[in-house]
């Protein structure tokens, strides 16, 4: 047997879906069934991930003409997955080129043909980010209106739950409302997680990458109204540095707080990411909004 799972991003980029993959690759190749990923890369090149083989393609975007249109080797890609034979295909995640292309030529592909929903941002307005929000809701409505029809096309749909409490998983609502069939299959995690001893859980951590969405604003307000201010050191863990980060560093020093205690990472991953849950006091999240994050 032959699977193949498409994911914008993958190891040794830290991302949250692609990390996700990655585990999900392990599992089914764990089991003796071949695995292969076809994921973003600065150019085509094949890989090997363990025992899994990684083919990477030099394609950005998603289906959203304005602002984010597919760019790059879409032919590559297309011809890849028409050539190949898999018996199954899943899909990592709405509204990217990984899923986008294939989708176009899906009625060509004869094998099964699964999405991995990661939940969807169409008809998510944040309002504290003002016009932009509301521009992207609307740029996004073809890519909604037409995610019915393309569901139909699918022999299943897994989620990461069974039910969510916002406009995140409209798209679960939408397959049930269609009648495509259902999974429901959590982010896994490892399963050995050590805790250290009470005494030695010195700090506190918040992790998500560092966009606005994710509320770090709102984690460094309340450390600084908290009686662990200055005393018990806050660390920040995002997948990498960007310029909102720069936006964190700045509050740092408006809210008064001394920097020595207030500690930006970017790509901690893995076990060395799991050993800094461990040696925490307290996790916080402040973020707007969220599927079911590997957090």
């Amino acid at each position: 047997m032959k699977v193949l799972l498409t994911s914008p991003t993958y190891p040794p980029f830290n991302s949250g879906l692609g990390n996700a993959v990655r585990r999900q690759a392990e599992a089914i190749s764990q089991r003796g069934i071949s695995v292969v990923v076809a994921t973003g890369g600065i150019a085509r090149n094949t890989r090997w991930d363990g025992a899994v083989r990684v083919e990477e393609f030099a394609v950005t975007g998603a289906e959203q003409l304005l602002r984010n249109p597919i760019r790059g080797d879409v032919a590559g890609y297309v011809g890849f997955l028409l050539t190949e034979p898999y018996d199954v295909i899943i899909m990592n995640a709405w509204q990217t080129w990984s899923t986008d292309v294939p989708m176009k030529v899906l009625r060509q592909i004869t094998c099964k043909k699964y999405l991995y929903s990661h939940c969807i941002s169409t008809n998510t307005i944040l309002t504290f980010a003002g016009f932009r929000s509301y521009l992207n809701y609307l740029l996004w409505r073809p890519y909604w209106w037409s995610l019915g029809s393309k569901m139909k096309l699918l022999d299943g749909i897994i989620f990461l739950s069974r039910e969510g409490s916002d406009n995140r998983f409209d798209d679960l609502r939408l397959a049930r409302h269609v009648g495509t069939p259902v999974f429901v299959i959590p982010n896994s995690l490892p399963s050995k997680r050590e805790l250290y001893a009470g005494a030695e859980r010195r700090k506190l951590i918040a992790v998500g990458s560092y966009t606005a969405a994710k509320g770090f604003d709102f984690v460094l307000n309340s450390y600084a109204k908290s009686s662990a201010r200055n005393i018990l050191p806050l660390d920040f863990f995002g997948q990498e540095y960007t310029s909102y980060t720069d936006v964190l560093r700045r509050r740092v020093l408006e809210l008064g707080l001394d920097p020595a205690s207030v500690t930006f990472h970017e790509g901690v991953e893995g076990q060395e990411l799991l050993k800094h849950y461990a040696s925490a006091l307290v996790f916080i999240s402040g973020s707007h909004t969220e599927c079911q994050p590997l957090v």
